[in-house]
């Protein structure tokens, strides 16, 4: 399943280093979220299921290293 975004979700973004989240990156954050589900439901239909919190703590993984303390700080607001 491959998806394809417009040129208008992509437009000025970089390939190899993800924008910040702020109101003007929407469109590219939004796209990622869309391959994500779609990556997650395929694996769902092929029998692999994920649980809630791990598809959270993927997410968290994949978020660069500037955002560390914030990923710190959800891991153990958790426990």
């Amino acid at each position: 399943m491959t998806i394809t975004p417009s040129l208008s979700q992509v437009e000025n973004v970089s390939k190899y280093k993800a924008p910040f989240f702020t109101g003007t990156d929407y469109p590219y954050w939004k796209t990622r979220m869309t391959w994500f589900t779609d990556i997650v439901n395929g694996l769902e239909a092929l029998g692999k299921t994920y649980k809630e919190s791990e598809k959270v703590m993927k997410i968290l993984r994949s978020l660069p290293s500037k955002w560390h303390t914030k990923v710190t700080a959800i891991q153990e607001a958790k426990t």
